[in-house]
């Protein structure tokens, strides 16, 4: 009949700041969890370095002194997590190789289907190693999809790696919302319209001072005839581009025009977006209106 008066287990613990007995167990359970992790990933780690090693000493046993793989008129910007993997396949082909006659050839197949290698020249057998001639995929964009962030090269290509958020500032590439249609696996060009008329912007906006500034590129938007309308997002505002680049005439003005209008926005308000506003450059004159869409907007002028 007394339950009603015995005392909360671990309550005075709790008042004093420390944690109570049970508490104290599901730290020690939290703890345990981070560390088993942590363990997993050092042992993934441990043990794709000594099986590196194991292929490397198992293909110098079958084909003599592989010393390295030199990946020849390596770009200077080729992604490091790209050379590395591009290396690993090599060694793993090397491994697999039965006869010396059969290497070469069974390295170049390997490389033409290898998702960072855009075109291989040739691939030849120096007293140092393996020399690869080839042009590999570089990154211009990251596409925003379901599962996360994928970066593809200039043509669309999809890359292998998948990004969190948090990361994309890091990548120091524009992010490309909206695309509707899923990729379909590495190194296969990710369809749609709407992403390719992303890209276009991505291509006509590279060498442009201001192109940092972009920060996102929407291709969610469709017109009657379901093509797509693009939408610039910089930190604070947006330019309204309209339809993707070669696409616009004669019911907009051509590319040189839109993105001489974006350089008399900078020059003007020092920021493509005027400011944190709404700047539309698909029209007869650049027409700037306030963020968000709720006010009267400003026409600054025509173009000749």
């Amino acid at each position: 009949m007394g339950w009603f008066i015995k005392a909360p287990t671990g309550g005075a613990d709790r008042r004093r700041g420390r944690a109570a007995p049970d508490d104290d167990g599901e730290a020690s359970k939290g703890r345990l969890r981070i560390l088993i992790v942590a363990g997993t990933v050092l042992a993934i780690v441990v043990g794709c370095h000594f099986l590196e090693r194991f292929l490397w000493r198992h293909a110098h046993e079958r084909h003599g002194p592989v010393m390295e793989v030199r990946l020849d008129r390596e770009r200077t910007d080729l992604d490091r997590y790209a050379a590395q993997q591009i290396r690993r396949t090599v060694v793993h082909r090397i491994s697999d190789v039965e006869a010396s006659a059969d290497l070469l050839p069974s390295i170049l197949a390997a490389l033409q289907d290898h998702p960072w290698v855009e075109r291989v020249d040739s691939v030849r057998r120096t007293r140092h190693g393996i020399v690869i001639d080839a042009e590999y995929r570089r990154p211009v964009a990251v596409v925003a999809h379901r599962d996360g962030y994928s970066r593809v090269d200039r043509v669309g290509v999809l890359l292998p790696g998948l990004f969190v958020a948090s990361q994309i500032p890091d990548l120091g590439l524009p992010v490309i919302s909206g695309v509707a249609a899923p990729h379909e696996g590495d190194g296969r060009p990710w369809p749609g319209r709407d992403l390719e008329g992303g890209l276009r912007v991505v291509d006509v906006i590279r060498d442009q001072p201001f192109a940092d500034q972009v920060l996102e590129i929407d291709v969610s938007a469709t017109d009657d005839r379901d093509r797509p309308r693009l939408a610039l997002y910089t930190r604070e505002g947006m330019i309204r581009w309209g339809l993707p680049p070669g696409e616009g005439r004669p019911i907009e003005p051509d590319t040189d025009t839109k993105l001489r209008r974006l350089a008399q926005v900078q020059r003007k308000w020092d920021s493509i977006d005027a400011g944190g506003k709404i700047v539309d450059i698909y029209g007869p004159a650049i027409f700037v209106r306030p963020w968000p869409d709720d006010g009267p907007g400003v026409q600054t002028g025509y173009d000749d």
